[in-house]
């Protein structure tokens, strides 16, 4: 094997470093979820109560009028559905808007409770953010599917829903999650199921977690969330939940314009290798053979290509394809710990021992919290340097 390989490679792991490790250890150090009690679905307390609003007529107007009001529902009137307000002045009677009305904007008005949630929020009290919560999130629940340019209602759903969670009232946010319009979830609404998601896998809820994700648009306005949910099917696949993460991989690359369609695609063929469905992952992977060296995928296609080069010991193929896949990527990819890992194997393999130490020594520096760096420890050899013969000579004299 060309030791200059090896070189290329070590200039390319000494890339920040210190900038990795730091990030690294912060994410192994999240907080664990409390135990909450007397966990039920609130949304029927609180669906009802009126949801304060300020009523802003016309957007691109500054000088615009705007009025404190209260939405009550939902209303169809003759085949068209319309936003029901009421003032808070006391001015009888309700006005009428269509909900597909152009220029118009329904914010959420700063009340107490909203000021209460976020304050506990941003302190981590979870009980106390929940409490306040109920009050600004439930009345908002049936137009949170109404495009953010109406309405700011959905800002206030991805705190809720994360003190929910950190709570440990999992059985309400779970509920709260069934009641939302997910079939055309607006981005925020996304962000709030990604994070829920991530929690509920933490708990170790893992169907709860993948019904809600099912159930929600990966498309149009929400692919702003592509890459929660990748990061999503990568939690599941390190969990053994291969079927999960193919699942959610393969809705990914299916999306329209998603930008990490040939990355989900790889990440197919990659569980392919892992379940020995070898015919599959090549199929995959030769479909995407004039991938441009500059899009991020390229550098997963030569992960997984390399790794089925192995599998049919070809192995310096299997090395070639490694290195070019480590050139031309990226350290903070998602695949690259694993890449160096079967690269500095490959070396151990052949005896190359100061390149592979060198690899491992990296792995264990850039990625502290990878499910590389113990093995890379483990793989770390003593290197015994050679006598030369003027020592020996001496020796001999002694």
């Amino acid at each position: 094997m060309n030791i200059k390989k090896s070189t290329l490679l070590t200039a390319a792991f000494g890339m920040a470093l210190a900038s990795f490790a730091a990030e690294e250890q912060a994410a192994a150090t999240a907080t664990p979820a409390t135990q909450a009690a007397e966990d039920a679905p609130r949304i029927a307390e609180f669906q009802k109560n009126k949801l304060p609003i300020i009523f802003v007529e016309d957007q691109a107007n500054k000088s615009a009028k705007s009025s404190y009001m209260d939405f009550e529902e939902l209303v169809p009137i003759d085949g068209v559905v319309n936003f029901k307000l009421a003032f808070t002045d006391g001015t009888p009677g309700s006005i009428f808007v269509p909900i597909d009305r152009k220029g118009v904007k329904f914010k959420y008005r700063v009340t107490d409770e909203l000021k209460r949630m976020r304050k506990a929020y941003t302190g981590g009290r979870w009980e106390a953010a929940v409490e306040a919560g109920r009050h600004v999130v439930y009345p908002a629940v049936d137009i949170m599917g109404i495009p953010e340019e109406l309405t700011n209602v959905q800002e206030n759903l991805p705190p809720f829903v994360e003190s929910l969670a950190k709570a440990g009232r999992f059985i309400e946010a779970k509920s709260l999650m069934e009641s939302l319009p997910l079939s055309k979830a607006t981005p925020t609404v996304g962000v709030a199921v990604v994070r829920y998601a991530n929690l509920a896998i933490d708990a170790g809820k893992f169907k709860d977690a993948t019904d809600i994700l099912k159930r929600m648009n990966f498309g149009g306005a929400n692919l702003a969330n592509a890459e929660g949910i990748m990061q999503i099917a990568h939690k599941l696949r390190k969990l053994g939940r291969t079927s999960d993460a193919v699942e959610l991989y393969t809705r990914l690359q299916a999306t329209p314009q998603n930008p990490l369609a040939n990355e989900s695609k790889m990440w197919m063929a990659y569980c392919d290798v892992l379940k020995n469905n070898d015919i599959s992952a090549r199929l995959f992977v030769d479909e995407l053979k004039s991938l441009p060296k500059t899009e991020g995928a390229f550098s997963l296609r030569c992960l997984v290509n390399g790794m089925l080069f192995e599998k049919q010991k070809k192995f310096d193929d299997a090395l070639d394809s490694y290195a070019e896949g480590i050139v031309y990527g990226d350290l903070s990819s998602e695949w690259m710990p694993n890449m160096l890992f079967n690269i500095a194997k490959l070396y151990k393999a052949n005896k190359d021992f100061v390149a592979s130490n060198e690899i491992f020594e990296q792995i264990t520096l850039l990625y502290p919290a990878s499910e590389y760096s113990k093995p890379s420890q483990g793989e770390i050899v003593e290197i015994k340097e050679e006598k030369s013969e003027d020592e020996e000579g001496e020796e001999e004299e002694e």
